[in-house]
């Protein structure tokens, strides 16, 4: 196992301390280390109000297609209720899908 040094704390560690890098410099490790990297990346969150919590979740496109008609609606948000809560702030339920369905239409 080799070892590197973190440009930003100084301190020799083993490459198992470091995330891989693959771009266009080819094959290597970060010139951080794991810990550096994850207390700028909390620093940044907090300095930018925002958190890595935040939903990640990005539907196909193809998902996307038809829903225009109710039943469409309701069968793709019954299907995606993650995806409902991260658009209209509330459960998905089909009352609310409803009251969604004709806010939007």
């Amino acid at each position: 196992m080799s070892e590197r040094t973190c440009s930003r704390c100084n301190q020799t560690k083993t490459t198992d301390d470091f995330y891989k890098r693959t771009d266009k410099r080819g094959p290597g490790f970060d010139c951080w280390c794991k810990d550096c990297r994850i207390a700028d990346s909390l620093k940044y969150q907090a300095a930018h109000g925002c958190s890595s919590g935040k939903s990640k979740y990005i539907p196909k496109k193809s998902m996307y297609l038809n829903r225009e008609k109710e039943e469409n609606f309701m069968k793709y948000m019954k299907e995606n209720p993650y995806y409902f809560r991260s658009v209209f702030h509330m459960e998905a339920h089909e009352n609310n899908i409803k009251r969604a369905f004709q806010g939007v239409a």
